[in-house]
């Protein structure tokens, strides 16, 4: 189910996060776009996620705006509703 190209998103299934009235939850960790790593040329190796998304309350007919809009862009659609938590460590935010 991954995309194993440069820059593709790998898709994990865990067991359990957050409590049941808060399912069903994704959580979206997101690099930041460096030319070394779309050559492959990182001298520390892999970086790890610049920004980490965690949404909850996540219906199947959402998935594909989540994808479009949160994993490509990082914005989130209903904050009010489905947020609940993140960081970004450019931006030095530990939520939003």
């Amino acid at each position: 189910m991954d995309d194993m190209r440069p820059g593709g998103v790998g898709i994990y299934f865990i067991s359990h996060v957050g409590g049941h009235k808060y399912s069903a939850n994704v959580i979206v960790y997101r690099r930041r776009d460096f030319e070394w790593y779309k050559r492959g040329e990182s001298e520390t190796g892999d970086e790890g996620a610049a920004q980490g998304i965690w949404l909850a309350r996540v219906r199947p007919e959402e998935c594909e705006n989540i994808i479009r809009y949160t994993v490509l862009q990082g914005k989130v659609l209903k904050p009010g509703q489905q947020l609940r938590g993140g960081f970004d460590r450019e931006r030095r935010l530990i939520s939003w």
